[in-house]
């Protein structure tokens, strides 16, 4: 009833959905084992987390964000907010964008490398609903950490419901 079936060579690439069982069966070892490797979890010897690794290469598995999620208290999602105006304005007049692009990149490089993604929001900063924004992305997202950079770091109106939040 558990077992794993293998995926048809027919399914089209994008549509196949390796799950940690087919990694689980490649590398012949236990679901748990794979969770340890994936999550560089404790007691997991080095060849057994290198043919797990090879299996994952090999499949193209990639964890599912929504079931790591529901396995921990963690969401890894790191939000990164910037001001909704200032952005578009450089966005639509060319200028100014390099900043933006330069922080988008830098953290979505460095969430990848700790396994997290990056979701970046824009927000009325000047206005007096901006803890209603940003309180409507934290109870959306749920995100472990945020990402502000100044003058937005510097705002208390910010930064006391992050406070608040436990973020």
């Amino acid at each position: 009833m558990n077992e794993v079936l293998p995926i048809p060579e027919t399914v089209p690439p994008l549509r196949r959905s390796i799950t940690i069982k087919h990694v689980a069966a490649e590398a012949g070892v236990s679901l748990q084992t794979v969770s340890r490797v994936i999550n560089n979890g404790p007691n997991v010897r080095a060849e057994v987390k290198a043919r797990v690794e090879a299996a994952v290469a090999k499949l193209g598995y990639v964890p599912s964000l929504a079931a790591q999620r529901m396995g921990g208290s963690r969401s890894w999602l790191l939000l990164a907010l910037n001001d909704r105006d200032r952005t578009i304005e450089g966005w639509k007049s060319g200028e100014g964008t390099d900043w933006v692009d330069q922080m988008l990149m830098g953290g979505m490089l460095r969430s990848a490398e700790s396994g997290y993604r990056m979701i970046f929001e824009l927000i009325d900063t000047h206005s007096s609903n901006v803890q209603r924004e940003v309180q409507a992305a934290l109870s959306a997202l749920h995100p472990d950490g945020v990402i502000l950079t100044p003058p937005h770091s510097d705002n208390p109106l910010i930064t006391d419901l992050l406070i608040q939040q436990g973020i």
